[in-house]
C-alpha cells in the first residue's frame, strides 16, 4: 500500500554551553511552531539571529520537522 506522508510541524532548538570549555554543562533553548514549509537555510539564518541573542555561546542548531505517515 502507499504511504502518504503530510507535513507536521517543525521546531529549532539551540544547544548552549553554560559551563566552561573544562567542564562543559549545555542547556537547550527550544522555539516551536516553524513553518515547516522552510527552507533549511532560513531556518538557520533564524536561528543563528537567535543565538546571536544569547548570553552563552552556541554549541549546536539542531531542527526538528515531524510528520504523520498514512498508510492509503
Amino acid at each position: 500500500m502507499p504511504l502518504q506522508v503530510l507535513p507536521g510541524y517543525s521546531r529549532i532548538q539551540l544547544r548552549l554551553q553554560v559551563g566552561t570549555p573544562e567542564n562543559p554543562v549545555y542547556r537547550t533553548r527550544t522555539y516551536n511552531n516553524v513553518n515547516a514549509e522552510r527552507s533549511d537555510q532560513d531556518v538557520y539564518d533564524v536561528a543563528s539571529a537567535l543565538g546571536s541573542l544569547q548570553q552563552f555561546e552556541v554549541d549546536k542548531i539542531i531542527r526538528v520537522n515531524e510528520v504523520q505517515l498514512i498508510e492509503e
